[in-house]
């Protein structure tokens, strides 16, 4: 993937006169901010550069077809950013308890029972993670790196993040999307776009009642935004 936040293809400007073959052929891409990039940043020239969408979010979406009366499940996509970084910002002593809100929420709120909360594990996320998730949210379904994020996500009515990019991907699978408040992060240095966002335990309730009542407006939002964003 590459986006304004992931970018490639990055080239000194001398590059763009140097005559080869390879610069010659097409890339295809997903969105128009990634053309623009090339055009912009690359020696890759308009015509060279072609919108196709994402095929494999395509595939997927063939293969797990999605059933309206299955999609039940609030899902938060685990992003353990210190792992990566080396930092320690507290993740799972910020994320669990807006978990055990949500949570909470979901048995407690009438409409809202028929929902179910669960977790994907990242994949750098070790067995230790899994049981720390089920020891503080009994009873909620944790899927690991065996299980297909795309699969989860054909049976997602919303989906939570701090900073994982499954932000992209649940769009597409026409899920939207909730950040947490963490650590420095904000919508905009992760996503480029303004994201509805849990700032902390006590706002958790009235962050899912908004989503829930500008649920159809906020996912063509997201759907949009993904769009130009990649």
């Amino acid at each position: 993937m590459i986006t304004r936040f992931h970018p490639g293809y990055i080239y000194p400007e001398f590059v763009r006169t140097v005559k080869s073959d390879f610069f010659k052929r097409k890339l295809l891409v997903y969105g128009e901010a990634t053309k623009t990039l090339l055009i912009n940043k690359s020696i890759f020239m308009d015509e060279q550069i072609e919108v196709i969408g994402n095929p494999r979010i395509s595939m997927y979406k063939k293969l797990y077809a999605r059933e309206e009366n299955k999609r039940n499940l609030i899902l938060f996509a685990s992003q353990p950013y210190y792992i990566q970084s080396g930092k320690d910002f507290n993740y799972y002593a910020t994320v669990i308890p807006i978990l055990k809100c949500i949570k909470s929420s979901l048995s407690n709120e009438k409409g809202w029972n028929h929902y179910k909360l669960a977790v994907k594990l990242h994949p750098i996320e070790a067995s230790s993670v899994k049981a720390l998730y089920s020891s503080e949210l009994p009873g909620v379904e944790i899927y690991g790196s065996d299980t297909d994020l795309f699969e989860v996500l054909s049976c997602s009515y919303l989906h939570i993040t701090a900073t994982s990019t499954t932000l992209y991907e649940a769009a597409e699978f026409e899920v939207p999307s909730l950040m947490i408040r963490y650590a420095n992060f904000t919508d905009i240095s992760v996503y480029g776009f303004p994201v509805k966002t849990i700032n902390d335990k006590t706002d958790t309730e009235a962050k899912l009642r908004e989503i829930m009542a500008e649920y159809d407006e906020y996912l063509e939002y997201l759907i949009a935004k993904t769009r130009e964003y990649m």
